[in-house]
C-alpha cells in the first residue's frame, strides 16, 4: 500500500529566522524534557501507537464478539468520551466504505440520555453491544448504568448471555474492572493508568468503534508511529510539531493579536474544533488572554481529499496568506489521519511545556 506523507509548508511563517533561532534552544529543552518523561513511562499517550496488545485485543473483539452485532452503543459520562465523538465523526466523513456497511454507532454522554435510549429503543437492545468507557476516577452513575442494563437484559432476554452485550474500557485501577470484569465476566479493554483524557484519540476507547465499522486501525497506528520519529526530534528544523508550538508561543506573546486556526475540512470541523479547544486550554492554563478561533471552509468536490490547517495571526483565511504555517494532506487515509492526530497531540504537549502550563 502506498503511503501518503504529510507535507508541512512553513514558507510563509510570520516569524524571523533570528526569532526561530532564539526559541530553538528553549524548544530543544522542552522536547528533551518530554522525551525524558516518556522514557520514565510518564507519558502514556505517546506510546499508544506502539501498544500491540491493544491493537490485537481491539481487533479480536471487533472481529469476534462484535462481528455479527449491528449496533454498538458507547457510553461514558466524562471527558474520556470526547475521543469517541471526534473519531466517529471523522469515520463518517472520511470513510465511505464504513458508511456503506450495516454497522451503527450511538454515543451517549449522560445518564439521562442512557435512560432515554433504553426506554426508546427496546427493539434494538437485544442486538446491541454496550461499551462503557471509564475515566481515572470511579463514576457511580456509570456503574448504575451498567447495573440497569444488566437487569434489563436479564429480565427481557433471559436466554441471552448478558456478558456478551457488555464491554468495559478502563484502567486496571478502576473499580468497574473488579466489579464487572473480574466478578461478572464482562469483556474488557484496558486504558493505560494516568492517560491524559485530552490526548487519547489513539486509545482503545476510540479504536474499538472504528474497528467495529471496518476502519483500518492498524494503518492509523502505523501513521502515528511514522510521525513519532519526526516530532521526537530535539532539532527545531526537523520537528514540525515543535515549529507549530514555537509559532503559537510567538503569536501568544504579541499584545492584541488574534490567533486563528483555519481548517479546510470536508463537511465537518469536528477535528479542527477539538484541536482548537485543546490549544485554548493550554493558553488558559498558562494565564494567557489570547483566544484561538476556528475558521472552516468547505472544499470543492475535485479537491475532496485535500485537508489543510492554517495557523495565523489574522482573523480571516483570506488575510492570512503572508502569515501562516500550512499543514496539508493531499489524501486523507487511515495512515495520514494517524500522522495528523499524533502531530496535533504532540504539538499540544510541546506548547504546554513551552508555556510552563499547569498540569
Amino acid at each position: 500500500m502506498e503511503k501518503i506523507e504529510v507535507d508541512f509548508d512553513y514558507k510563509n511563517i510570520s516569524i524571523s529566522d533570528k526569532e526561530l533561532e532564539d526559541v530553538g534552544e528553549l524548544l530543544a529543552t522542552a522536547v528533551s524534557n518530554i522525551n525524558k518523561r516518556r522514557n520514565d513511562n510518564l507519558s502514556p499517550s505517546r506510546d499508544l501507537p506502539y501498544n500491540q496488545l491493544t491493537l490485537e485485543s481491539v481487533s479480536a473483539l471487533a472481529n469476534g464478539l462484535l462481528k455479527e452485532i449491528p449496533n454498538l452503543v458507547v457510553v461514558g459520562f466524562g471527558r474520556e468520551i470526547d475521543a469517541c465523538f471526534v473519531m466517529d465523526t471523522l469515520r463518517k466523513v472520511f470513510c465511505e466504505s464504513c458508511q456503506s456497511n450495516d454497522k451503527r454507532i450511538t454515543i451517549i454522554d449522560s445518564f439521562e440520555k442512557f435512560e432515554s435510549y433504553l426506554r426508546d429503543n427496546q427493539d434494538e437492545i437485544e442486538t446491541a453491544a454496550f461499551v462503557f468507557v471509564a475515566g481515572e476516577k470511579a463514576n457511580s452513575q456509570l456503574e448504575e448504568a451498567i447495573v440497569s442494563l444488566q437487569d434489563l437484559l436479564g429480565k427481557n432476554f433471559p436466554t441471552q448471555n448478558v456478558q456478551d452485550h457488555i464491554v468495559i474500557i478502563s484502567s486496571f485501577a478502576d473499580s468497574l474492572r473488579s466489579r464487572f470484569v473480574e466478578d461478572s465476566g464482562c469483556k474488557s479493554l484496558t486504558l493505560p493508568n494516568n492517560l491524559d483524557s485530552k490526548l487519547n484519540l489513539l486509545s482503545s476507547s476510540a479504536l474499538l468503534p472504528l474497528s467495529f465499522c471496518g476502519y483500518d486501525i492498524e494503518q492509523l497506528l502505523a501513521g502515528a508511529r511514522a510521525m513519532d520519529e519526526r516530532v521526537s526530534s530535539e532539532k527545531l528544523e526537523k520537528n514540525p510539531a515543535a515549529i507549530i508550538a514555537a509559532l503559537l508561543r510567538h503569536y501568544s506573546a504579541l499584545v492584541g493579536t488574534e490567533i486563528c486556526l483555519n481548517a479546510q475540512t470536508i463537511d465537518s470541523d469536528c477535528f479542527g474544533q477539538w484541536y482548537c479547544n485543546l490549544l485554548n486550554e493550554v493558553m488558559q492554563d498558562a494565564n494567557l488572554s489570547g483566544v484561538i478561533n476556528l475558521n472552516t471552509t468547505n472544499q470543492c468536490a475535485e479537491s475532496k481529499q485535500r485537508f489543510t490547517f492554517e495557523i495565523s495571526n489574522s482573523p480571516a483565511p483570506e488575510q492570512s496568506s503572508d502569515n501562516s504555517a500550512i499543514l496539508v494532506i493531499e489524501e486523507l487515509t487511515p495512515y495520514t489521519l494517524g500522522e495528523l492526530i499524533y502531530f496535533c497531540e504532540v504539538s499540544i504537549s510541546i506548547l504546554k511545556e513551552l508555556l510552563n502550563a499547569k498540569d
